[in-house]
């Protein structure tokens, strides 16, 4: 009996230490892409951090303006590096602000990482905000595959002016915007979805001001082969919803 009781405990021992050994704690490895504070949608606080092969990472802030009441992002590019469960970010951003941030990961867990900031610092001084939140990050999966091609609408209210957007494979847009009885058109350098929260964002080549700021839509949207429905914020509480449909590249207006 005595070595029965041993067995069962030794076997006990055993698979508790695979459990334990069977957890997935190479970090460096799973925060690679893009990932999304859990449930932040329309919210001010809104973020996107994507971590790239290189040690660098890219963050986009959804900044609300009410003065013109859009939703504004913008892009800013660090280091980083993983040690073990601590990850740490430094960097400036294009205004010449010095971030630097450590992260503790408790753990990662398919499609979510539960994770602690131990410090966050900008130009030296504490922002107490954000230092000593323990916050859950969604992955954020890429939709590119999903937007590319050529999609139509009309905004909404009561101008309902006919638009094109479309969405090429090397990350470029251009979008087309009827004026009367002609149609404006805009070039634009890039564009990246992300998630099922902002649809793209997109940094235009004609504003050397200010180089690195995104400006697009904070949105919750729904895909189709043949829809998107996207929701916007534009004034507090206000939304607006419009839908854009896939067209074809010959849909498109002809632009001298």
């Amino acid at each position: 009996m005595k070595r029965l009781l041993f067995i069962a405990a030794t076997a006990l021992m055993l698979c508790a230490a695979c459990s334990k050994d069977s957890i997935d704690t190479n970090y460096d490895k799973l925060i690679l892409g893009n990932w999304m504070e859990f449930n932040a949608s329309n919210t001010d606080d809104n973020y996107i951090l994507t971590f790239k092969s290189d040690q660098k990472m890219g963050r986009v802030d959804a900044v609300y303006t009410p003065r013109t009441g859009y939703t504004w992002h913008q892009y800013a590019e660090f280091d980083y590096a993983v040690q073990d469960s601590l990850l740490s970010i430094n960097g400036t951003d294009e205004y010449g602000n010095v971030f630097r941030e450590t992260i503790q990961i408790n753990s990662i867990a398919g499609d979510i990482a539960n994770v602690k900031i131990l410090l966050f610092t900008v130009n030296g001084i504490t922002d107490p905000k954000e230092q000593g939140r323990t916050l859950l990050l969604e992955r954020a999966p890429d939709k590119t595959s999903d937007l590319v091609g050529t999609w139509s609408g009309k905004q909404p209210g009561a101008s309902a002016i006919e638009y094109y957007y479309d969405f090429k494979a090397d990350n470029t847009m251009v979008y087309y915007e009827k004026n009367g009885s002609t149609w404006d058109i805009y070039k634009y350098e890039s564009y990246h979805p992300y998630g099922e929260f902002i649809a793209w964002l997109w940094k235009e080549t004609n504003d050397p001001s200010a180089p690195n700021v995104y400006r697009g839509y904070q949105m919750k949207q729904s895909f189709s082969k043949t829809q998107i429905t996207c929701t916007r914020r534009i004034l507090g509480t206000v939304t607006e919803e419009f839908i854009m449909t896939r067209a074809e590249a010959k849909d498109l207006p002809a632009v001298q």
